[in-house]
């Protein structure tokens, strides 16, 4: 059940009206007055009949009298129910009209989530949703229930552990995920939402390729379902490729290369990682980036430690290739992050997203040592490469692609004839439990044992 002023219903946009709160209080006020005046001034009969307020008596008359005769009188005293129910819509309605409080929006709330909870309503969600196009308010309703169910399923795949996790939620989360993007690239919509949409679609990849990296069959089947959609695909590439960073296509942190890059992600995980060639390739991206982001760092820090001129900071070549724009700069930072990841599942390298981890860290801190009075859209898109990224998620995956590593090696050391104190003490693996101790607690996440 949907509490009334539950943090969700919180979250919903206000409708776009153009008018304050202020206003309507106003505006109601003023209505209320003049009509309160008029009944007062025919009630003491202010105005003389048949002069100034002929018209006035005439319609209260030949159609007040009218109305309250069939709709009271006649029907008195049942018609009182009937009255007494219309004044408390009205009154609710007057209390949702000048506060935003609906008693209503609740209800709507569920309706929509049992709808897309329910396969086979999904169709009918997109029906309505095509047919709001005109209200962004009831778009907005549709968009905040379903990113919310979305994040929901994510977090209950993300948390569980692999050997324990059932049939019914990875399915869930692509379905969901189907119904998101598909609602996002409809007519009408703007970069950012197949921005938006793309990010979506690329985090329950990441997500389904870690926790069933060892159901190789179920991961596959999964993903091709995810990705079917020709329709949705070939609306968010066309914006995104084809976007306000075209011109970057030969940086390696332009958002066609990095598309292209998961692109060969999937087709890795379709083919269970076989092709050596595709590997390599991967693997030089990924790495590449990293490159290019240690060096930016060390152009950054230079700047920052011995001079602090605006123009000195145009020389950091890491600026000249992210995207242009600040929505793509922030996706660019999400799949840099996610492909890193992708590349050490494939690769069983978890160094490798650590690595990437690293350097986003340290980007951030640089960034943070900019003085405020010098601000650039080149230094903006860095903010944005950087904003919320590595996001608690990532810290998770790379602690349990970490552990997962050091604990086979150390279940193999304890199976062999090296597990002796004079050839390779047991504290040799402390400092690697340390470090993933200390991922865990970046997302306030005990280390058990």
């Amino acid at each position: 059940m949907i509490k009334f002023r539950s943090p969700l219903l919180k979250s919903f946009p206000t409708p776009k009206t153009g008018i304050n709160y202020a206003l309507r209080f106003v505006l109601v006020l003023f209505v209320l007055s003049s009509i309160s005046a008029i009944v007062v001034s025919v009630y003491l009969r202010v105005f003389d009949k048949n002069g100034s307020g002929f018209l006035l008596y005439w319609i209260h008359d030949n159609f007040y009298l009218l109305i309250k005769g069939y709709t009271y009188y006649l029907y008195y005293p049942t018609c009182i129910f009937a009255w007494s129910v219309l004044f408390i819509f009205f009154v609710l309605w007057l209390i949702s009209y000048l506060t935003n409080l609906t008693a209503i929006r609740p209800v709507h709330m569920m309706l929509i989530k049992d709808a897309i909870r329910h396969i086979k309503w999904n169709p009918i969600v997109t029906f309505f949703f095509k047919g709001f196009h005109k209200s962004h308010f009831k778009q907005s309703i549709f968009k905040t229930v379903l990113d919310h169910e979305r994040k929901m399923e994510l977090n209950r795949l993300i948390s569980c552990s692999p050997k324990k996790m059932n049939k019914v939620i990875a399915p869930t989360v692509v379905r969901l995920t189907q119904l998101h993007t598909k609602i996002l690239t409809l007519t009408r919509s703007s970069h950012e939402d197949h921005l938006n949409a793309y990010s979506f679609q690329f985090q329950t990849i990441l997500y389904l390729h870690f926790q069933l990296q060892h159901n190789k069959k179920q991961l596959k089947k999964l993903i091709k379902e995810l990705l079917h959609d020709n329709k949705t695909q070939q609306a968010m590439y066309s914006s995104i490729i084809y976007g306000k960073d075209s011109d970057l296509t030969e940086s390696l942190f332009s958002l066609a290369n990095l598309v292209k890059d998961l692109e060969l992600v999937t087709e890795l995980i379709q083919n269970d990682a076989t092709d050596q060639e595709m590997l390599k390739k991967l693997f030089h991206s990924v790495n590449t980036r990293s490159a290019l982001l240690a060096k930016g760092i060390k152009q950054l820090e230079h700047v920052n430690m011995r001079n602090t001129k605006k123009e000195m900071y145009n020389s950091i070549d890491l600026f000249e290739m992210l995207p242009a724009e600040n929505k793509d700069a922030q996706l660019a930072g999400q799949l840099t992050m996610g492909l890193a990841l992708h590349a050490s599942m494939l690769t069983d390298t978890p160094q490798l997203a650590l690595t990437t981890l690293e350097f986003f860290e340290f980007l951030s801190f640089q960034l943070h040592l900019i003085p405020q009075q010098i601000n650039n859209e080149k230094i903006s898109r860095l903010y944005y490469y950087t904003k919320e990224n590595p996001g608690p998620d990532a810290y998770k995956l790379c602690a349990d692609l970490n552990r997962t590593q050091f604990e086979h090696i150390e279940n193999q050391w304890k199976n062999s004839f090296m597990n002796n104190d004079k050839l390779v003490a047991s504290s040799v693996f402390d400092l690697n439990k340390h470090q993933v101790s200390s991922l865990y607690q970046a997302v306030g996440t005990a280390y058990n044992q």
